[in-house]
């Protein structure tokens, strides 16, 4: 079982495509070593994952065996996106990662509460203790060189600083408790929430259709516009394109290129044949 968890499930029919290839015999898929089932699990990984899946076996082939290759399996590509499968798997990964509303109960309020209370009295605690934790270890404040009077002075201090604290608190500059959430506040926190939610949510509605015919036509149609930008006269030295707008392209533009002109067209063709049936 694959776990149908991509950011962008279908965005890029390019991934799984150009990642392709087989010999160019009478069965291209078999002659690469594959099988039928191999290629929908292919088609699964890229669409789940958002990236091209590619089996080891086609690594190495050349241009003309990815395209040949790209024409049998982009078939079961398009058999698998209209069937009931794959709408069943994007509706699940649709409302697995819609954004969630998270509103602060009562209870979580409550125990929020008391966790500030219980901190806030450690805290008091802790503070209230230091002057008799020097005094507790004098003997071993000498006993590393300290004197009497410095250790003497040492302990004013805290006590000094322990009075400016209460001090500061008569006089309203330091809360004497803590900071502790109200109802009030509670239904302020929420309201916002929901503001932030609902934006969340229109937002990731825009970028991710739930009828999952429209996720496919939008990536199929975002690929024939990139591919048809790829240049694949573009020159390239030790690994890196001479042409720095080139070199700043992303890595599904230079898959386009590094596929070839041939699977690329191949990939085409079958994208467009593709929108013709959504």
């Amino acid at each position: 079982m694959f776990k149908f968890n991509a950011s962008a499930a279908v965005r890029g029919f390019a991934c799984f495509s150009l990642a392709m290839g087989a010999a160019a015999l009478a069965d291209p898929i078999s002659d690469a070593g594959l099988k039928d089932k191999d290629v929908k699990q292919a088609v699964v990984e890229s669409f789940a994952n958002g990236y091209a899946y590619i089996p080891g076996s086609l690594r190495t082939l050349g241009p003309e065996a990815r395209a040949a290759f790209m024409r049998a399996a982009g078939q079961l590509a398009i058999a698998y996106g209209r069937s009931d499968a794959f709408r069943q798997d994007y509706a699940a990964w649709w409302e697995e990662y819609k954004p969630k509303l998270e509103l602060i109960s009562p209870q979580e309020m409550q125990e929020q509460n008391e966790s500030a209370n219980a901190n806030f009295s450690k805290e008091e605690t802790e503070r209230k203790g230091v002057v008799a934790q020097l005094e507790a270890q004098r003997a071993a404040f000498k006993k590393a060189g300290m004197s009497d009077a410095q250790i003497d002075g040492m302990i004013a201090q805290a006590k000094q600083g322990e009075q400016q604290i209460e001090q500061m608190r008569k006089q309203g500059q330091l809360p004497a408790g803590p900071q502790l959430t109200t109802e009030q506040e509670r239904q302020q926190q929420n309201a916002q929430r929901q503001q932030e939610y609902q934006q969340r949510l229109v937002k990731f509605q825009a970028e991710h259709p739930a009828d999952p015919g429209e996720a496919i036509r939008r990536a199929l149609n975002e690929f024939l516009a990139l591919s048809a930008s790829v240049d694949f006269n573009a020159r390239v030295v030790n690994g890196r394109f001479v042409d720095p707008v080139y070199q700043g392209k992303d890595d599904q533009w230079k898959r386009c290129f590094r596929a070839g002109k041939p699977a690329v067209d191949a990939a085409r063709d079958v994208a467009q044949g593709w929108l013709q049936r959504i």
